[in-house]
């Protein structure tokens, strides 16, 4: 049989996640749940893709834009492709505090979004685009605790994972944004899935 997750060391974690799934999979089985409604929700940065030292998408963008400066030379003195082709971001800074401001090293908008998805809209959002509660949630920060908090319920089983971020040889090193998320997950019982501990790879080749 194929490993299911071949990048996992075989902690009580991911012995947790396997059987998880066989529970929710396995026909007869006393938590078994019917395919259309095994529904999982993920956090986007630092829960399915890396964010650190910055977001993936802007990340992906600065080296989009650093190509096409190398192939057109003309580009390389007009901004944004200037400063992806010099990797100089301090114009980039300077671009993001024009456009907000922030108070004691948190950024927030200066105008109101139309909807942020984070912390308590999380739950509504998923509600809204999936008509279901989820059975199994991973989040990385103290804006995933009501989309941990809404996963499995009383007549349904529950997996909440939540990533701790404490290789800085494998990935990084930070619990800035989690502190409260980890609390949450100690007192309720969440299944904290440490990067030092439970993953013998993050990335390809490492």
């Amino acid at each position: 049989m194929t490993d299911p997750l071949p990048s996992w060391n075989d902690t009580r974690t991911r012995q947790a996640i396997v059987r998880f799934v066989e529970e929710v999979t396995g026909d007869g089985r006393p938590g078994h749940v019917p395919p259309a409604e095994r529904v999982a929700v993920f956090d986007n940065d630092g829960t399915l893709w890396c964010e650190k030292p910055m977001p993936i998408e802007l990340g992906f963008i600065l080296q989009r834009l650093a190509a096409m400066a190398e192939k057109d030379p003309a580009l390389r003195d007009r901004q944004p492709w200037k400063v992806a082709h010099t990797s100089d971001h301090a114009w980039l800074g300077d671009v993001v505090t024009s456009h907000y401001h922030g108070d004691g090293g948190s950024v927030v908008y200066l105008t109101e979004p139309d909807v942020f998805d984070d912390g308590p809209i999380k739950p509504v959002r998923i509600w809204s685009r999936v008509g279901r509660r989820p059975i199994l949630a991973a989040g990385n920060s103290n804006g995933d605790i009501p989309m941990l908090a809404f996963a499995g319920g009383p007549s349904r089983p529950g997996l909440r994972l939540l990533v701790l971020h404490d290789d800085p040889a494998l990935e990084f090193d930070y619990v800035a944004g989690a502190e409260q998320a980890l609390k949450e997950a100690a007192a309720r019982g969440w299944t904290v899935v440490s990067i030092k501990r439970d993953w013998a790879t993050v990335f390809g080749g490492t």
